[in-house]
Parts: structure tokens; sequence; C-alpha cells
């Protein structure tokens, strides 16, 4: 009989020893569970400002000095966040009404990746710099364009591209 008891007691204390293993086990993944909402709300937010930025710029009119401040922007997160870090480089591209046409400094250079249209981060960096002011406010004063919308990665949520079109003098 007192073993039988002994046994009792041992077999309580197993399945209270069990019982509170278990809600641990459970009390540690609602914990890891709400910290991972965190991280993922915390990221979305992080995106959702940095495409701030960039959405500021998705409009009906958007003038030359404002595409000049876009691709200077896109530019600087070029150069600030690489590839090999995992980043997607950001393209603007511009097309002008005269498919023919040059962007001032004579820049002519389409872009492989979208047939008809300058890449103007690379206008930016190759030739916008070099000229002088009067030049650039006589050339881009006159000129606006049409966002034809961004384009989001997949994967980060993050803008990548956007596209403009030269409208007609307004």
């Amino acid at each position: 009989m007192e073993n039988s008891s002994k046994a009792f007691i041992m077999a309580g204390g197993i399945l209270i020893a069990i019982l509170v293993v278990s809600l641990l086990v459970f009390a540690f993944s609602r914990i890891k569970s709400y910290q991972n909402q965190l991280d993922k709300s915390k990221k979305i937010e992080q995106v959702t400002e940095f495409n701030k930025q960039f959405e500021s710029y998705n409009k009906s009119v958007v003038t030359g000095y404002e595409l000049i401040s876009l691709a200077n922007l896109a530019r600087d997160h070029n150069i600030r966040y690489t590839t090999d870090e995992g980043f997607k480089e950001i393209k603007i591209y511009i097309k002008l009404k005269n498919s023919h046409g040059t962007l001032p400094g004579g820049y002519s250079k389409k872009s492989t990746k979208k047939s008809g249209y300058f890449d103007l981060v690379d206008y930016i960096e190759n030739v916008f710099s070099n000229l002088d002011d009067n030049n650039r406010e006589k050339e881009f004063k006159e000129l606006y364009f049409q966002s034809e919308g961004v384009i989001n990665d997949e994967v980060s949520g993050r803008v990548v591209e956007m596209s403009f079109t030269q409208l007609t003098q307004k």
C-alpha cells in the first residue's frame, strides 16, 4: 500500500512537471510569435517610409527639376546600398516626346533594359553634373513629365523602378 501511494505521488509529480514544461514551451512559442510579428511590422514600416520618398514623385505632372532630385535620390541609394548587400538598384526612366531626342548635354544613350527610354540615373552620373547651372536651368525648366507608375521589388516591397513620359508644355 505504501508503495502504491508513493507511486501515485511520483506520477502526480511527473504530471505536474510535464504540465509546467508544456506551459513553458507554449509561453516561449507565444513570445517568439509576438517577436516575429513585431519584426514584420517594423520591416513593413521601414519599407513604407523608404517608399514614401519615391512615391511623392508618382504624380500626373512632374517637372524636370523634380526628376533630377529623384534621380539623385536613386543614385545616392544605389551608392549607399549595393547589390552585394542584397539591395536592388533603383532605376528612373524617362521617355521624351521626340523618340530621337537628346537630353541636355547631348546625352542620347537609350536604356538597354527599357526600350525607347533614357536611364536618368546614368545621365545624372555621367553628364548632368558636368553641365553649367544656366544650361541646366534653361533645358530642364521647361520639361514636364507624367509618371507611368512605380515597380516594387516582389521580395522586399521596395521601389526599384519608376518611369516617366514627357508631356507637352504645361
